[in-house]
């Protein structure tokens, strides 16, 4: 594994931020997916930028960039408000990083944006919790 000599030297980085859709941005099957149809503005929150460090890139931590930002966004989105995390990859690359997390392509003209809805993010991180608890009592019985 690589080592950081700088204790300031920046390995990766995201960017969240309030965002919201229109009626008109959304086809009607995700909007009745995501119980928001007719709402006129649809709250979301951006997932901005994912970035790695060159150097630091295929060892895993794009994945725990990806879930504090995801974990973070599901939080925000009980303070603020947010039915889903967006994004806009930038390359095919990074589509299909997102796409292993769930992330379903919302519209791909004249850009690439895809959509994690707050439900499936909150269902797997109950889902991720159970697992860690199931895994902690298990340890204790040995």
């Amino acid at each position: 594994m690589q080592q950081v000599d700088d204790a300031h030297t920046i390995i990766g980085f995201y960017t969240l931020a309030p965002h919201e859709y229109r009626d008109d941005e959304m086809d009607k099957e995700t909007a009745r997916f995501m119980r928001v149809q007719n709402l006129g503005r649809v709250p979301v929150i951006l997932l901005g930028q994912l970035g790695i460090a060159t150097e630091f890139k295929r060892k895993g931590l794009g994945k725990l960039l990806l879930k504090n930002a995801l974990n973070r966004s599901l939080a925000v989105a009980h303070e603020i408000g947010g039915v889903a995390v967006i994004t806009d990859p930038y390359d095919y690359d990074a589509q299909g990083f997102y796409t292993k997390f769930d992330f379903q392509v919302l519209h791909e003209e004249p850009f690439v944006r895809m959509l994690l809805p707050m439900r499936t993010l909150a269902k797997a991180n109950i889902q991720g919790n159970a697992e860690a608890i199931i895994t902690t009592i298990r340890s204790r019985k040995c």
